[in-house]
């Protein structure tokens, strides 16, 4: 439950951030990578699913990060991660 509590709040940060401080031009030399965990139960892989589409809309839209520059890595392993 603490993980589930941990990830809504950094979702929750991040899409504050990204709005709070958006802009619309596209900047080819930003990169982002976006993990997505295990979430457990399907109840929350849904939610973090849903989250993670939005903070990748965000960054595209208000932040200026070209889409072929975001990653998302889906139910990523700590290896994933590394890689």
């Amino acid at each position: 439950m603490k993980r589930v509590s941990i990830s809504v709040f950094i979702c929750a940060f991040c899409a504050f951030l990204c709005t709070a401080f958006g802009q619309t031009k596209s900047d080819p030399n930003k990169f982002a990578v976006i993990v997505n965990g295990a979430s457990g139960e399907e109840v929350y892989g849904k939610q973090f699913e849903e989250w993670t589409a939005q903070l990748s809309s965000v960054l595209s839209s208000r932040f200026g990060f070209d889409v072929k520059q975001l990653t998302v890595l889906k139910a990523a392993t700590a290896e994933d991660v590394k890689r």
